[in-house]
């Protein structure tokens, strides 16, 4: 049968699924030299008129949605008792299937992206007068790279001037009561559905599926929902309002449309940019697990994954190192037991510590941590050894130890301070990391910059590294009066500010957004600047000399050129297509 053509044209290579209305197949297309996939639907009469053919409603209706969140239209045509539909071909999973043989690995990133790309094409839909009606996981696609398509629109129904009509049909378990009342419908029916599926991947299970109508009617009414910020890490608690609304049995009380649903929802959960990598992973790991993946998918993974390794996580490991280097040479000389004068033991601790940090990112900054405190002991500064083993713990157990970007936040920006840009920690928290673990970092950041040399400095607002070690006759004390300025706790303000405005306004992953949070970091800097200024003259001089303003506009400049490059640190991989020929491969 392999070697019979469909309609005299596609080629088939084997089935993909089943839909609503019929079996559908993968093919070759041996004309334009492409795979598709044709639905095949039975015809009860060969020589029924045409618009009673099934499936001919859903070509059409499908075909007037063209966008990249909805599988394309290519063709449809009758041949004896069946009728075919020809659709775009998606190299890769279910959303079902991903749930079933990974649902652990699920994440709130790819929880964001499912929304972001499904609810999108429901909007698409509905802009278009156009109800999808089967909203569930069989028919939302996953290809290789992440990007999620929305099929199977069997059961839409376009709109008359008068609105909506009712419909049949749906699936257990993703019908609101209206459907399933079979009561006149509108796009909240989809919005519920969608809701149902977020639902189902945050909690891992459906809690509306049923053997039958009257089952499913109940399951909804006593429905005993968990809290949503309860199930999965990174789960927000805007979440559980969201979600909670959007599957009320009362549509008057559910979001107005999917895409208020869809905004309201996306600040509860991840990062949709980060979700579509680790759906893509997941993707390609369920088809190299059962050999459906072709050479050319395991290329573009392969590819995507070397830029990423090359273009993020090793110039983060490279900069963590080196800033852990440079701190642990300035840290080891200062510790009282160790040998005077030039040893070699700074540059081989230094060496050491580095090729830690780079080969074990959240190993680094405790190591360096626990020297600088050792080097204060040993000194007899035990106020910063405390802070800094008390903060520096805190840090790690809450940050530090889950991640590369979260290991690697403060000691970028330390190095930022080396290179005599301090106002680029705030910058490089926010740009890197969630609110809580922006300011976080960066309270951590300010208090190493601070004992390393910030409080014998006459303005506390640039702070160009220099070991306080051997500064003072009595450090404590020196320290002690650092903490006692207003300008240090200003700075410390202007900073957890400036970062969590940044990570706030980072947090929806748009360059827009991204660029104007760093851009507003400047109003809140060079305030501080000002008044720390003013204090330091009592009140004389408010406007900052030129190099104080340059240490704020160059880091906050060189943020805004790289949000406008790419958001957060994540890069989007956009391949061009290949083309796979089952001829000739087989030649």
């Amino acid at each position: 049968m392999a070697d019979e053509l469909i309609l005299g044209r596609y080629r088939p290579i084997g089935e993909a699924g089943r839909g609503g209305f019929g079996t559908v197949v993968v093919a070759w297309d041996t004309r334009i030299k492409r795979r598709v996939a044709v639905k095949a639907m039975p015809v009860d009469t060969p020589s029924r008129e045409m618009a009673e053919i099934p499936g001919l409603e859903e070509a059409r209706t499908a075909a007037m949605l063209s966008d990249a969140c909805i599988v394309g239209v290519l063709d449809f045509e009758v041949q004896d008792d069946t009728a075919y539909l020809i659709m775009e071909y998606v190299e890769g999973i279910t959303l079902a299937r991903l749930l079933s043989e990974c649902d652990d690995a699920v994440t709130a990133d790819m929880v964001a992206t499912v929304l972001a790309d499904v609810s999108h094409a429901l909007e698409v839909a509905h802009d278009n007068a156009v109800l999808h009606l089967d909203v569930k996981p069989d028919n939302i696609l996953i290809d290789h790279r992440g990007r999620i398509k929305v099929t199977d629109f069997g059961l839409a129904e376009l709109s008359s001037a008068a609105g909506f009509s009712d419909a049949s049909g749906g699936t257990i378990g993703y019908m609101p009561p209206e459907q399933m009342a079979r009561e006149p419908l509108d796009e909240r029916c989809d919005e519920w559905a969608l809701a149902s599926v977020i639902y189902e991947m945050i909690a891992g299970e459906n809690p509306f599926l049923a053997r039958d109508l009257a089952g499913a009617r109940k399951a909804i009414d006593k429905a005993e929902l968990v809290l949503p910020s309860l199930c999965l890490d990174g789960v927000g608690e805007e979440a559980d309002n969201a979600l909670f609304q959007a599957l009320d049995p009362d549509k008057d009380e559910r979001f107005e449309n999917v895409h208020v649903f869809a905004e309201n929802l996306q600040h509860g959960l991840g990062d949709a940019r980060v979700g579509r990598e680790e759906l893509a992973a997941a993707v390609l790991q369920v088809m190299d697990d059962t050999g459906e993946a072709s050479a050319m998918s395991q290329k573009l993974a392969q590819r995507a994954r070397s830029i990423d390794l090359e273009m993020d996580q090793f110039l983060l490991r490279i900069i963590g190192a080196v800033s852990c280097g440079i701190m642990v040479w300035i840290a080891v000389p200062q510790i009282a037991w160790m040998p005077a004068g030039n040893t070699p033991w700074e540059a081989l601790a230094a060496f050491a510590v580095g090729i830690l940090a780079a080969l074990l990112p959240p190993a680094g900054m405790p190591v360096v941590l626990v020297l600088l405190a050792t080097a204060f002991a040993s000194q007899g500064v035990y106020v910063a050894t405390v802070a800094l083993v008390g903060l520096g713990g805190f840090w790690f157990w809450r940050v530090g130890r889950f991640g590369l970007t979260e290991a690697t936040a403060i000691p970028c920006s330390v190095l930022a301070a080396l290179a005599g840009i301090p106002a680029a920690v705030p910058i490089i928290s926010g740009y890197l990391l969630n609110v809580r673990d922006a300011v976080l970092s960066t309270i951590c950041a300010w208090l190493v910059l601070f004992l390393l040399g910030g409080y014998s400095f006459p303005s506390a607002v640039y702070w160009v590294l220099r070991p306080v070690f051997g500064v003072a006759s009595d450090p404590t004390a020196a320290l002690l009066m650092g903490f006692a300025r207003p300008t240090t706790w200003i700075v410390l303000a202007a900073w957890v500010a400036a970062s969590a405005l940044i990570a706030v306004l980072c947090r929806r992953r748009k360059r827009v957004r991204a660029v104007f949070g760093i851009a507003a970091s400047v109003l809140v800097l060079c305030s501080a600047c000002a008044i720390s200024v003013a204090l330091e003259q009592a009140g004389a001089v408010w406007t900052p000399d030129a190099i104080e303003i340059a240490r704020i506009v160059i880091p906050i400049a060189g943020g805004m050129a790289l949000a406008a490059w790419k958001v957060p640190a994540r890069a989007e991989y956009v391949n061009p297509d290949e083309v796979w020929d089952p001829e000739a491969e087989e030649a």
